[in-house]
């Protein structure tokens, strides 16, 4: 007789792990918890999701997979497998195999996380539930290929086959800009090659989460409030970050060849940012707190040079904020990406989407 446990993972990323969970010996078929050892095999499916911004080969991009099963009574691991240096675009099975004993057990996925807490230092190995969700990450851990991803369910372990899907969702959120029109009100500025985009980046991006999944927001990867953050754990505080790797994931420069938007066209490129989920309400001034994250449009309009800031609102975990921007006077200036700019024909239209499912939600400001 088998006892099999599949864990699929329709993964808001949506790739599926398959746990199968093999009898040792008939002692182990008394359906008791704890006893009865069980040989688990993972595997992850290739029913990937498209990541919007990305090419085929990165968006399917699995590299690091870690699977925990915890005793759901005592909340302590049961058993734990890690496979790292993958670098699969869908498909792929776990060679390695481990044992789990039977009974109610709550299984987490971990995907592209950077600390192996399976087998690697003695000082991250989680022992327990807890242990596990109070483990952090930061927004420079992942990449447009390598996003960090989280997910758990609760199953009971038991001589009959069974079937169980984890759903793992991103921590991060994307930020997609979609359009940017050109409506110049000024004659001036409606002349071939007047305006110019430059860039896009992000201000205020929280750059820490955990990995706790809430009761009361199963969608929602992480319980830090961005609010408690301090200054040292966000990106682009209060200006443009020089750092390398963060300006990788928060911005975009465009090439010459590619920045001219004229009159009544839409700009041809399309970035895609990202940010940890941020949930301060505060708005950003010259004066540094954990405030909205804000996507700032570089431009130069005339040979001036100037930005378009378009405050996101709240963040949230695994979701994607398409932006949509017209344009109709210039700018305010470089020096001051925080603060709003007060033309009342400025125009942004933000669409919050489930990377996954769920309806748009538009907001104009």
């Amino acid at each position: 007789m088998k006892n099999l446990l599949k864990i699929g993972t329709a993964l808001l990323f949506a790739a599926s792990f398959m746990v199968s969970c093999m009898k040792q010996d008939a002692s182990s078929l008394k359906g008791n918890d704890g006893i009865g050892d069980c040989v688990l095999t993972v595997s992850i499916g290739d029913e990937l999701t498209k990541v919007v911004g990305q090419t085929p080969a990165a968006e399917k991009k699995i590299n690091d997979v870690q699977v925990f099963v915890f005793n759901t009574s005592t909340g302590k691991l049961d058993a734990a497998v890690h496979k790292g240096g993958l670098s699969s675009d869908g498909g792929f099975t776990l060679s390695e195999k481990l044992s789990c004993t039977r009974g109610p057990r709550q299984v987490w996925a971990l995907v592209n996380a950077k600390v192996n807490y399976v087998d690697g230092p003695d000082a991250e190995r989680v022992k327990t539930i807890n242990e596990l969700q109070e483990k952090t990450s930061f927004l420079t851990d992942n990449g447009p290929s390598d996003f960090v991803m989280a997910g758990k369910v609760d199953v009971k372990l038991e001589a009959d086959t069974q079937t169980v899907s984890v759903e793992v969702r991103r921590v991060c959120a994307a930020v997609f800009i979609k359009n940017i029109e050109n409506d110049m009100i000024v004659p001036a500025y409606q002349v071939p090659g007047a305006v110019k985009i430059t860039g896009v980046y992000l201000l205020n991006v929280p750059n820490k989460q955990n990995f706790t999944i809430p009761d009361s927001d199963k969608t929602a990867v992480g319980s830090i409030s961005s609010t408690v953050l301090p200054q040292e754990n966000w990106i682009s505080p209060l200006k443009k970050t020089d750092a390398a790797s963060e300006l990788a994931l928060t911005s975009d420069v465009y090439d010459q060849i590619d920045q001219t938007l004229e009159f009544k066209s839409k700009f041809s490129k399309h970035s895609t940012l990202y940010a940890y989920p941020n949930d301060a309400e505060t708005l950003p001034s010259s004066t540094w707190a954990p405030a909205v994250t804000t996507l700032v449009v570089e431009a130069e309009v005339g040979g001036q040079p100037c930005i378009y800031p378009i405050r996101l609102g709240n963040l949230h975990s695994n979701y994607k904020y398409e932006v949509s921007l017209v344009i109709k006077h210039i700018g305010g200036s470089p020096d001051n990406p925080w603060k709003k700019i007060e033309f009342s024909d400025l125009t942004a239209t933000i669409n919050v989407v489930d990377w996954t499912t769920g309806e748009p939600v538009s907001q104009t400001i």
